[in-house]
């Protein structure tokens, strides 16, 4: 499992994981004006634009929906519920 605090951070250690990345999780609110939908972005860019991606949020707009959508992401919904994590991470993986 690789975690990182910011965009640079996933994708250079995106790039010393070449294309071992299985599912990339990333919250909607990232630190100062990131956010989840560039990170997945990035880390895709160098993971590969296949790679399974899981955005959580509380948001529940429809804009956000729409980006979310948009960009291939599946989304959870805050208070996450752990099994419901749990069984699309193996979805996914598989």
């Amino acid at each position: 499992m690789l975690t990182a605090g910011t965009i640079d951070e996933a994708v250079a250690l995106a790039k010393e994981a070449g294309d071992r990345i299985d599912l990339i999780l990333s919250d909607w609110r990232l630190r100062g004006q990131e956010n989840g939908v560039e990170a997945v972005r990035a880390v895709r860019a160098v993971a590969g634009e296949a790679t399974p991606a899981v955005l959580i949020t509380g948001d529940t707009s429809p804009d956000l929906l729409k980006l979310a959508h948009e960009s291939g992401l599946v989304i959870l919904h805050k208070p996450l519920q752990p099994r419901a994590l749990v069984r699309l991470v193996k979805h996914l993986r598989h």
